[in-house]
Formats: C-alpha cells, sequence, structure tokens
C-alpha cells in the first residue's frame, strides 16, 4: 500500500481503494493504535470480497487479546513473521483459511526468529519508496533481552540478533542514495551492540540526522561523542522512573542515577536526549513519579519528557499477571492501569497534570483544527442561505475532515448540524473531524455538548483524548471575524475559549493581532508570503495560537515551528 494513501486516506476512501485493487490476501499490521480501524476495514471488506483471506500480524497479535476473537481475520501470526509466512502462504492453496470459525488461526513464529538481513531490504528492492525528506527506517537488531514486564517484545522476540556493523552500512549506503532525510533505528536499545564504535564510523561517512533509543547507562562521554559525530542530533532514553524497587519490579535492570549521567553527557555532546517516564508502575508511588520530574528539573533535563501512562499490553508478562499484582486496567486500547496497589484512580488521572506543572509545560499538543482554504475534506454549510451545502455531495474521505458551519443561529439548527455530523461518522468512523462553528450571534455553550457527545465509536486515540482531557475524534472549534468580534459579549467569548479552540480572523499580522493571543484567542492570517521566523520570535510563548489560511506556510509552520 502507498505510504501516502495509508496515511491519508479516510475509512470510505481507503476501503475503495483496497477493493479496486482486488486483492486476494489482505495483510494487516496491527498495532494498539490501528488495531479497532483494521478490523473495522478487514470486516468491510470481507462482507464485500467473495474469497479474500485476511491474515495480520504486529504486537497486538498474542492469544489473551480478546479483540482477535470473532473477527474476521484468517490467520494471525504471533512475533515475526518472515520464517512462517511462505508455508501460510502456501497453505492457502488448500481449505484450511478460517471460515466462520470465532477467532483466526493463530500461527506462532519461532522465539529465535531470523538476524535482520536475511530477508531483502525493503527499500533497497523497491516495494517502500522514500520521498524527498523522509526517514529511512532502519533495523540493525532484533530481539531484546530485557526482562521488562510491560513489553510484550521480550517474550516474541526474546534473543537478540545483530545484523554485523559492516553490513549494516552496506545496507545504508544503498539506503541513502535514495536521498532519505534522517534514518530512524528500530532497533530497541541501539547502542546494546560490542561493534557499535565501528558502526557509528560508518555513519560519518552518510552526513544524515539519525535518531535511536538507547540505554542511558550505557553512555560515557566518549560513546556520547562517537553519537554525535555519527549524526545524532536526537535520541530516546527510557528512565521509566527513579524508584530503583519499582524498576526492579518492572523487571528492568537499570540503575537511574547512571541513566541520569548518560543523559547529561549526551547533552554535553550536543545530543538531545528525549526521557521517558511511566505513571502507574508497580512498586512506584504518586509522590516517586513526582520527584523522578523534580529530579530531571533539577538536572536541566526537564526540556524534553515523554511521559507515559503504564499500558497492560496483550502478551506482557504484566498482562499475565495482573490479578497478583493486584491491577486494574482498561480492557481496550490503549489498556491503561486504572488501580492499583498505592496507586488510586484519582492519582493516576492527577499525576499527569502534576507532572506538566512540575516540568513547565503542556505535555500534549493541543488539538489543532484544519483552517486552510482549500482543504480536500472540508464541507462548508450556510444555514443562512437555506442549508446549502446540506444535501450536496460529501468531500472526499479523508483521515483528517472538516465541517465549516455557518449561521446567524446555530443553536436553530443544532438537529441539522448534529445529523451532518453522523453522516460524516458514518462514512469515516475512524477518522477525525474538525467541526468548526461561524456564528453569526453568540449561541449556548450546550451546542459543544451535543457535539462532542457524536465521537462514537471510541477507539485508542478517542479514548487517549478523553484521558488526557482533550477532544478525540470530533473536535469543535470557533472561528470569528475581527469586524464581528465586538458583537460578541466579552464574557461568553472568554467563557467558549475555556471549553475549545476559539480562532480569530484578521487581515494581517499588526498588534491587535498579537493582543489576541493574550486572550488565549487564536488568530488565523491571510496571504503566502510571510516572514515565519519573524513571526516565530514575535510568538515565542504561544506559536501553536497562529493559524494560516495558506495550505503551504501551515505545513511549514506546524513542521518547523511547533515541531509536530
Amino acid at each position: 500500500m502507498p505510504q501516502d494513501a495509508a496515511d491519508t486516506l479516510g475509512d470510505a476512501s481507503l476501503f475503495e481503494h483496497i477493493r479496486a485493487l482486488r486483492p486476494s490476501v489482505l495483510g494487516l499490521t496491527l498495532y494498539s493504535w490501528n488495531i479497532e480501524r483494521s478490523l473495522h476495514l478487514a470486516g468491510r471488506l470481507r462482507s464485500a470480497m467473495d474469497g479474500l483471506t485476511i491474515i495480520a500480524g504486529g504486537p497486538e497479535v498474542f492469544p489473551d487479546n480478546p479483540l482477535l476473537e470473532g473477527s474476521p481475520v484468517d490467520m494471525a501470526v504471533c512475533g515475526e513473521g518472515e520464517a512462517v509466512f511462505p508455508d501460510m502462504l502456501r497453505d492457502l492453496e488448500g481449505p484450511t483459511a478460517r471460515r466462520g470459525d470465532p477467532g483466526p488461526r493463530l500461527v506462532v513464529a519461532p522465539a529465535t526468529g531470523a538476524a535482520p538481513g536475511r530477508y531483502p531490504n525493503p527499500y533497497l528492492t523497491g516495494h517502500i519508496t522514500i520521498g524527498p525528506g523522509d526517514a529511512a527506517y532502519v533495523e540493525t537488531q532484533r530481539g531484546c533481552a530485557g526482562g521488562c514486564i510491560y513489553c510484550s517484545y521480550r517474550r516474541s522476540s526474546p534473543v537478540p540478533r545483530l545484523l554485523s556493523a559492516a553490513d549494516a552500512v552496506s545496507m545504508l549506503s544503498g539506503i541513502c542514495s535514495l536521498d532519505p532525510g534522517e534514518i530512524v533505528f528500530l532497533d530497541p536499545c541501539f547502542n546494546a551492540r560490542p561493534d557499535l564504535s565501528r558502526l557509528l564510523r560508518g555513519l560519518r561517512r552518510f552526513h544524515l540526522p539519525c535518531f535511536a533509543e538507547l540505554r542511558g547507562e550505557g553512555v560515557g562521554a566518549e560513546q556520547a561523542a562517537e553519537l554525535a559525530a555519527a549524526g545524532f542530533t536526537c535520541v530516546e532514553v527510557g528512565l521509566q522512573t527513579m524508584s530503583a524497587k519499582a524498576l526492579e519490579r518492572a523487571g528492568r535492570s537499570a540503575d537511574p542515577d547512571a541513566v541520569i549521567r548518560g543523559c547529561l553527557e549526551l547533552g554535553k555532546a550536543g545530543v538531545r536526549p528525549v526521557v521517558d517516564i511511566i505513571i502507574g508502575l508497580p512498586g512506584d508511588t504518586p509522590d516517586g513519579i513526582l520527584e523522578t520530574a523534580g529530579r530531571l528539573v533539577s538536572e536541566g533535563l526537564s526540556e524534553d519528557v515523554q511521559v507515559f501512562t503504564l499500558s497492560v499490553l496483550p502478551g506482557t508478562e504484566l498482562r499475565a499477571s495482573a490479578s497478583t499484582l493486584g491491577i486494574e486496567y482498561e480492557p481496550l486500547p490503549p489498556y491503561h492501569v486504572s488501580s492499583l496497589p498505592g496507586w488510586s484512580p484519582s492519582d493516576l488521572e492527577g499525576a499527569r497534570e502534576e507532572l506538566a506543572a512540575i516540568l513547565g509545560y503542556d505535555l500534549d499538543m493541543p488539538n489543532r483544527p484544519v483552517l486552510t482554504d482549500g482543504w480536500p475534506g472540508e464541507q462548508r454549510i450556510d444555514l443562512d442561505a437555506g442549508g446549502a451545502g446540506l444535501d450536496s455531495a460529501p468531500p472526499p474521505s479523508v483521515r483528517h475532515g472538516s465541517l465549516l458551519v455557518s449561521g446567524s443561529d446555530l443553536w436553530a439548527h443544532r438537529d441539522d448540524i448534529a445529523e451532518c455530523i453522523r453522516s460524516r461518522r458514518g462514512r469515516d468512523p475512524y477518522c477525525v473531524l474538525d467541526v468548526v462553528l461561524r456564528p453569526g450571534s453568540p449561541f449556548p455553550l450546550d451546542l459543544l455538548d451535543r457535539i462532542r457527545a457524536l465521537d462514537e465509536p471510541l477507539d485508542y486515540s478517542g479514548r487517549l483524548a478523553r484521558l488526557h482531557g482533550r477532544d478525540g475524534l470530533v473536535r469543535p472549534a470557533i472561528l470569528l471575524a475581527r469586524e464581528t468580534l465586538s458583537g460578541f459579549p466579552e464574557d461568553w467569548v472568554s467563557e467558549v475559549a475555556s471549553c475549545c479552540q476559539v480562532v480569530v480572523d484578521v487581515p494581517l499580522w499588526d498588534p491587535d493581532a498579537a493582543s489576541l493571543l493574550s486572550e488565549g484567542l487564536g488568530v488565523r492570517l491571510p496571504g503566502s508570503d510571510m516572514d515565519l521566523s519573524a513571526l516565530a520570535r514575535a510568538v515565542p510563548e504561544c506559536p501553536e495560537l497562529l493559524f494560516f489560511r495558506s495550505g503551504t506556510l501551515e505545513k511549514i509552520w506546524v513542521e518547523a515551528v511547533l515541531e509536530a
């Protein structure tokens, strides 16, 4: 499947695209964030295409995942699939694929698996293309000998296997001839290899930025300098917590103080460490995780911290022993722990907010409505023109759609708005829909509640958004014009801005436009010729509040300034 299509098509257009290809076998890689959408798509294709065989793999495929029960999947691979896939395809010649059984036939791959490089690299064969500036995703290691009980990888691939430094550099030479913009290593622990220095010396010739996940306690001054010379500008380091007791219970053999020292060495060498911490590890406490954040602040390592709530994933030792450990968790993705000894539900809910206060920034990028002109998934409805647009052909089905509703009395047309949202959701139930309201007068804020209530079904992203206090797949926003702003009471504007993103259309960037940002309001700028560097310097505290009618400027702003 072309990556652009997989990334941008909505549910309806993705269904039509695949059906038009008329495949005899459909392969799905299932992750926690896509399993529900993928199974929904598979079910529609199963009903529409006689003789279709559906095969699934990925980290969600384990015997203890109830989402696979009764799914349309015929066969599912648990573990690394290359070794068993040819036999599975040969089996399709006989009557072995499931038809009407309560679940897929589970194929368990050998735990030892294959070393990277045994099979042709898909970039070099042309099966996966690299666009200008795209990252190339590379593995030089498979398997992990770590004992982390919250990770399924250690159960499906417990034996580390390495592609030698010489072979890795040779492979990368071919990939780099395709002109990627970055090399991203998928290795579970990039610096856990005896020939690391040789690999890093080989990377220097490519002059490309690199990214990988490291074990921080293995980094000294010399290794940090080698990483910087090889092109690493940023790495991810799993600290998880400063509690040695919690790390031991989690099966993670790490010295948290050594991880901190490794991160400091990386920073000195010019490599930015992104530090991971986990809320709710068994043996940790709410005070303990807050002390972890405080330590990062005191060490100057708080600029880039990723905060996760413990997930009880399928196939993990944590899930198998959850009842013994007194852990309760949500049964659907993202499988967050909901209570455990030492952590009440309110502790888990409040920890993220307290961590944000300690670290000094919001842990989640706020939802950003699509407000560019000419967006392919935009549908416009003018309620003052007899509902113009309500009965028109729907826009293309895209991964992120937009519904722009204008009218002098939106509340009076609340049922029409709701029906239009339901129609869009019916076509693309697992896609984002921005509902952008352009009111001619104030409306009861109950309208926003009615819109949000239409966010069904919930999936990974919707549940995660609600846990973090954000809108999921249905996201209301309000667009006002500066010349009519005075017609809305200040207290109404202030109250509605506390409920959703309010953006004001302005004719140009001037002091009046800048003053709107101090009130928490967004500003949308016209034109396609603008000094974005100067603009970024003018709004260092709130760049997320600037929006652009130009799709080109919006893309540059999001990628270069917001780094999203």
